[in-house]
């Protein structure tokens, strides 16, 4: 753990410099844009390491610490020529907390006492149980294994091709936390990192578009209580850390006016956009309308040399995710790789208002127990089937469906499932919303965003098929409405602050507490946890027989293993319970058949060789690999 110091360290002196420089050029940034922009910078500098230690298959433990020791060192030169006031800093920290006491103090000490009490049971979650959501165990955490194995982030044979293909940015700083300390322990803070800087940013946004400080309370309790928000907090999926760059851009747009220092304002942006798309591909229909409205301001005050601002703004967002375009465009002649079977197939009037409707579906609550609730749930979804079937398209449509599934029909999976589960409060609450924002004219200025938002979700119900699993696609959306939701909260007074607060956060409370593969419960019962067996929460009929195949394996004292996996087949436990005892060998995809056979080593002879049979179960087979 004690290599993984500069890493942390490099975190906090990061934000000091963005701060001294501010100070140094006089660049008007608050509290919290520090934070949101000093992530960004920091996130940069993340991408670049990896990239430049992978060119030299440096990507182990000792590359990694003095990669982050050397940032270190130069965070504290700049530092030294800068001459921050560091005093000063610190004083402002406090004082940006004390201002939030000039509003009433009760609402002050609930929003802190809400907010707090669910970051921090989060942070325990996330902290206590191992990472176990579907897809790291298929693709997140593996790829990881495997780059961490070769010592860099280059395409590899593997029979699961997401491993390569989808946006690596999430993954790259969970592969400095596994290279550093040898251990998943931490990686779930990564997520709840990004829900705290989210919930930092939206209540800055909502600062920005005029809310006062019983608003920015408002929108922070908003954010932490979004239910796929704190269902992801505590697990290795990246649409948080896709929703954090999201909103810090859309912070950037609104503050450019205001900017005393464009072109810095301008370099932010385009690593916000660079981030964003190497985090996850959806985040394109969020920073498209952005980008729009940032073009507008550009062209409005710039003139023609606004064409110059945006060649720059692409250059950089086109920089970031760079190295990872060339590797797909190298080997799938395309820079998003097979990502493009998710586009729909039809672009109509019809397929779209067929998809929103199903994109709305989902949130409704079908999977509670019979009640009040769940008939509701019935009935609202009784009328948005009615409203699909004037659209002239199918339910399970396959040229805009990525799936069978029709969420008509079938309910999918659990309300506290981190996959499916929908956030309907909210969806309520955005609802009402709107009607307050283009009805009445005191929220005229909150429409050009409110504007961007609608516009955002229309591109996401254009562009991609329907998925059972959209919700937490959709993330990132919930995210930006939240800054308006508080303002029109707030307008109503103090009380309705506190009412509202009060109601939202008891609502989430159940997400909070009884995520499905990660109860809190289970974290305080009396015999103890059983960290090992927590892996498999969504596949618990794997358990034992990952246990055979790890004891088959180190019996026969193999050092080379060969996967013969299925697309959707769960690697990382194999990882996992190898390594507990003691492997240190290698592990690679063999009998490959996608695009990435390339890759394979041929002289690869494993001794040991993993096949998914399907329903057949799973196997070893010990001896050469033909």
């Amino acid at each position: 753990m004690t290599t993984a110091v500069p890493f942390l360290l490099s975190i906090p002196l990061t934000l000091m410099v963005v701060r001294a420089w501010a100070a140094r050029f006089e660049t008007k940034l608050s509290g919290r844009d520090v934070v949101l922009t000093g992530a960004a910078a920091w996130a940069a500098m993340l991408v670049a390491i990896t990239e430049l230690l992978s060119a030299g298959r440096w990507l182990h433990r000792q590359g990694v610490f003095i990669a982050w020791l050397t940032v270190c060192l130069i965070a504290v030169v700049v530092l030294a020529l800068l001459k921050p006031p560091l005093r000063i800093f610190m004083s402002e920290v406090l004082a940006s907390f004390k201002g939030f006491r000039s509003i009433h103090r009760l609402t002050y000490l609930i929003s802190v006492c809400l907010i707090g009490s669910s970051l921090a049971v989060l942070a325990f979650i996330a902290f206590r149980f191992p990472p176990n959501t579907w897809d790291s165990m298929t693709y997140h955490l593996p790829r990881v294994m495997h780059w961490a194995q070769q010592g860099s982030v280059l395409h590899y044979a593997t029979n699961i091709d997401r491993q390569i293909w989808n946006p690596p940015f999430a993954e790259f700083v969970l592969l400095h936390i596994q290279v550093l300390t040898g251990s998943d322990r931490w990686m779930n803070l990564v997520q709840w990192s990004a829900l705290l800087l989210a919930v930092i940013g939206v209540s800055e946004i909502c600062r920005k578009l005029g809310g006062d400080l019983a608003a920015q309370c408002m929108a922070a309790i908003l954010a932490v209580s979004i239910p796929m928000g704190i269902l992801q907090a505590t697990s290795t999926q990246n649409d948080l850390v896709t929703t954090v760059w999201v909103v810090t851009l859309a912070n950037l747009v609104l503050g450019f006016e205001a900017s005393n220092s464009r072109w810095a304002s301008l370099t932010m942006m385009g690593l916000c956009l660079g981030l964003a798309g190497l985090t996850k591909g959806t985040a394109v229909v969020y920073v498209t309308p952005l980008c729009v409205w940032l073009a507008i301001l550009l062209i409005r005050r710039s003139g023609w040399r606004a064409i110059y601002q945006g060649i720059a703004v692409t250059s950089i967002a086109l920089l970031v995710p760079f190295g990872h375009l060339l590797r797909n465009q190298v080997l799938y002649g395309g820079p998003i790789g097979p990502g493009a079977v998710q586009l729909n197939e039809v672009l109509s009037p019809g397929a779209l208002a067929s998809n929103m409707i199903r994109n709305v579906a989902i949130h409704v609550p079908l999977a509670d127990p019979p009640g009040p609730a769940y008939r509701l749930g019935v009935v609202s979804l009784g009328v948005l089937e009615k409203l699909d079937g004037l659209t002239g398209f199918e339910a399970t449509d396959p040229r805009i469906s990525l799936t069978d599934d029709n969420i008509f029909v079938q309910p999918f999976g659990t309300w506290r499932d981190e996959d499916y589960a929908g956030n309907a409060l909210h969806s309520l609450l955005i609802l009402v919303g709107i009607a307050v924002i283009f009805l009445f004219k005191s929220f005229k200025s909150l429409r050009p965003y409110a504007i961007a938002i609608v516009a955002s979700f229309l591109l996401f119900s254009l562009v991609f098929m329907w998925q059972p699993w959209g919700s937490r696609l959709q993330l990132p959306g919930y995210f930006l409405w939240v800054p308006i939701l508080a303002i029109v909260i707030a307008r109503r007074g103090t009380a309705a602050v506190l009412i509202v607060g009060l109601l939202v956060w008891g609502a989430s409370v159940p997400w909070l507490i009884a995520n499905r593969t990660r109860p809190l419960r289970l974290l305080l019962q009396p015999e103890g946890f059983a960290r090992r067996s927590a892996y498999f929460a969504k596949r618990r009929d794997l358990y034992e027989p990952y246990l055979a195949l790890a004891d088959q394996i180190a019996g026969a004292s193999c050092e080379k293993v060969g996967l013969e996996l299925r697309e959707d087949s769960w690697e990382y436990p194999i990882w996992l319970l190898l390594r507990e005892k003691g492997f240190t060998g290698q592990i690679r995809h063999v009998s490959v058949v996608n695009e990435s056979r390339i890759y394979e080593d041929r002289a690869f002879q494993a001794c040991a060789t993993v096949t998914d049979k399907g329903s057949r179960g799973i196997e070893v087979r010990l001896g050469s690999n033909p």
